[in-house]
């Protein structure tokens, strides 16, 4: 398919792509609504890690810096830190659920975590979103403080005892100076004193060494912005969500729109049939109503713009007969119901009213009608001269008249037992013979292709075969394979004659594009196609 087609296609089914679009999204905005809203809310924390001083690489530092941040994002949402948040905000759920709704992330190229809770609350989720970060810090500086928990122990022990010893003697100094003092006793305190006052400042130096190396050495995080009440819903978005669901209706019912055209075997346009049957289209008769027993509509109405229709076959045919005689044509169809045989008797009535002398022979030797349309008897007909006049000569009088002007009429007569022997005799071929010495064109009803084999036999003894489709019942897959049956045999074919046709089919409205042409017809427009027909007209030698 070309743009244009795509685009008729669409068109022709927008309804489908319609329908879609709004089911769709209907769909979603219903069902967006039930939801229960969802908030956001997102804290930014800066990973403060401590200065390694052994690293003078600074990528090493970049490295380390990152790996750090990695693993405070998944430290965030671990079980003690989720479980001591519920416990503090006193939350009735479990550190499962929770982990659900956390999302913690790295800032790229930075030292900064984004930690973002979704909630149907949305003062909940600013809570949850600055405490959790809180909970991990006390934590993790907790960790961090143990490495150096037993060196302080142990130096506050030493500041302990160093302390009382430092008292006793100083008490032990107050005694002797208030006495007599032994002056050897009281300088050995002294100088036992001066050593724990030095001791002891020793030890606090070195627990505050201690204390000093802890504070340089312990990573942590620090809330650079804490989250705030979200005021809308992060989720369902309604809008959006429609908008969405519009568009992917709209394609889904697009998609469905060229399955089901590739599905179709339903005449759709001139063109697709056209392309399908591999054959010329040389008429679109409009959809009209036909009484089967009815007298021609081409001679009850001859100014209708279905009959200009008919005179526009006839003229097609007679361009198609430019290079070689057109004398004989049987007009068959595929199956039953097809309006082969309206379309004979009309086309038959306009070639007559071109001053052409035309002879109808009905063929249809098992559901005969032509001569109900004529109002004909059928006792005899077809099967007679077949059968009892192999060798006698064939005359006018044996034509019957049908009412109209240069048409006659060769009825079925007697139904054979054998229709399809009789057809593709040579008896059959010598009486086409003969009347093509007697008229200048011969028009053969024959029945459908895929129903007998008669409409196949016939088409060797003819020059041509019109063969027509019903564009509103016929299937494509059922008019090829018709249409095959007449190409097994190469049967000259020369058109096929698309019928009862509608302004469904591709926008072509037949039944009003021949009106304009009703008021043309006069005495020159006659004079122009009688000199048309000449190659329908019998030769000077006949």
């Amino acid at each position: 398919m070309d743009l244009r087609q795509l685009a008729k296609l669409l068109r022709s089914r927008a309804w489908i792509v319609l329908l879609g679009a709004l089911v769709t999204g209907v769909t979603a905005f219903f069902v967006s609504q039930l939801q229960t809203p969802i908030y956001a809310t997102a804290s930014t924390l800066l990973v403060d890690a401590a200065p390694d001083l052994n690293r003078t690489n600074n990528n090493s530092s970049i490295i380390a810096s990152e790996r750090l941040a990695r693993t405070y994002t998944e430290l965030l949402t671990t079980n003690p830190v989720l479980e001591q948040t519920i416990e503090e905000l006193g939350l009735p759920i479990e550190a499962r659920a929770l982990r659900g709704r956390v999302n913690v992330a790295v800032v790229r190229d930075t030292q900064l975590i984004t930690l973002t809770v979704q909630h149907p609350d949305p003062h909940l989720a600013s809570l949850l979103a600055n405490a959790i970060p809180e909970v991990f810090r006390r934590q993790n500086a907790e960790l961090q403080s143990n490495r150096f928990e037993t060196s302080k122990l142990n130096f506050g022990e030493q500041l302990r005892l160093l302390d009382s010893q430092i008292d006793i003697t100083q008490a032990q100094i107050d005694e002797l100076e208030n006495t007599e003092v032994n002056q050897a006793a009281l300088l050995r305190l002294q100088t036992e004193l001066g050593q724990y006052r030095e001791s002891y400042a020793n030890t606090l130096q070195g627990l505050e060494q201690i204390r000093l190396t802890e504070s340089q050495s312990t990573s942590n995080v620090v809330i650079v912005e804490k989250a705030q009440t979200p005021t809308r819903p992060v989720r369902p978005r309604t809008r959006q969500n429609t908008i969405v669901a519009v568009l992917l209706g709209t394609l889904l019912a697009s998609g469905l729109v060229f399955l089901l055209e590739q599905l179709d075997d339903s005449i759709r346009s001139p063109e697709q049939l056209e392309q399908a049957l591999n054959a010329p289209i040389i008429g679109h008769i409009a959809a009209f109503e036909a009484d089967k027993n009815s007298a021609p509509l081409a001679h009850t109405q001859p100014r209708s713009p279905v009959v200009e229709a008919y005179r526009a076959l006839r003229t097609n045919l007679q361009f198609t007969a430019v290079d070689k005689s057109l004398r004989t044509i049987l007009v068959t169809s595929a199956t039953q119901g097809e309006g082969k045989s309206t379309t004979a008797t009309n086309l038959a009535t306009v070639m007559a009213q071109a001053n052409l002398k035309v002879v109808i022979v009905d063929a249809d030797l098992r559901r005969p009608s032509m001569h109900n349309k004529f109002d004909q008897p059928n006792h005899t007909g077809l099967t007679n001269f077949i059968i009892n006049r192999e060798d006698s000569a064939l005359y006018e009088t044996d034509l019957r008249p049908t009412g109209i002007a240069n048409l006659s009429l060769i009825p079925s007569g007697a139904i054979p037992p054998n229709p399809a022997e009789l057809l593709g005799s040579k008896s059959m071929t010598d009486l086409l013979e003969k009347l093509e010495a007697l008229c200048d064109v011969i028009i053969i009803d024959a029945p459908p292709t895929l129903a007998v084999t008669d409409a196949v036999l016939l088409s060797r003894s003819v020059d041509g075969v019109l063969f027509v489709v019903d564009s509103q019942n016929t299937d494509l897959r059922v008019a090829q394979e018709g249409l095959q049956q007449l190409r097994k045999i190469d049967a000259a074919l020369v058109g096929v004659l698309m019928n009862r046709m509608n302004e469904q089919h591709g926008g072509y409205a037949y039944q009003y594009q021949y009106a304009k042409y009703a008021a043309e017809q006069n005495s020159g427009r006659f004079k122009a196609l009688k000199r048309l027909s000449a190659p329908f007209r019998r030769s000077s030698s006949s």
